[in-house]
C-alpha cells in the first residue's frame, strides 16, 4: 500500500467517524441505548417482539446473548426509559408481565439510526 492510499483510507475513516459522532448527537432518545451493548440488544429484542403480550421484561433480558450487566441494572434502565416516556407498557392479561414497545419518538429515532447504519456501513 502506498502512502497516498494509506492517507486516503485515513481520511475516509476520519470522515466516517465524524459522521457517526455527529449523528449520535442528533439522537436525543436513542443515545442511552447506544451507551452499552446490553441496552442496544434489549431494544432490538423489544422491537423483535413488537408488543407481543407473551413476552415481558424478564423474557427480553433472558434473551440477551452476551449479557455483561446484571439483570437488576438492565431492569432499572428499562424502568427509567418507561419513566422518560421512551418505552411504553402494553397492558396484557397478566398484570405482572410488562410487555414493552417503543414510543413514537423513540421509533422515529430508531428508524433514522438504522437508516444511518445502512447508508454508512452497508451501501
Amino acid at each position: 500500500m502506498t502512502v497516498i492510499e494509506n492517507t486516503s483510507n485515513k481520511k475516509q475513516m476520519v470522515k466516517a467517524f465524524l459522521s457517526k459522532t455527529r449523528h449520535k448527537k442528533s439522537l436525543k432518545n436513542m443515545r442511552a441505548y447506544l451507551r452499552h451493548p446490553d441496552y442496544w440488544e434489549v431494544l432490538l429484542i423489544i422491537v423483535k417482539y413488537d408488543g407481543n403480550k407473551d413476552y415481558g421484561i424478564g423474557n427480553y433480558i433472558d434473551q440477551i446473548e452476551n449479557q455483561t450487566l446484571s439483570q437488576l441494572t438492565i431492569e432499572n434502565f428499562l424502568r427509567d426509559e418507561i419513566a422518560n416516556g421512551n418505552l411504553v407498557i402494553i397492558e396484557g392479561e397478566k398484570k405482572s408481565r410488562k410487555t414493552l414497545n417503543m414510543s413514537n419518538t423513540l421509533l422515529r429515532e430508531f428508524l433514522a439510526h438504522l437508516n444511518f447504519i445502512k447508508k454508512t456501513y452497508l451501501d
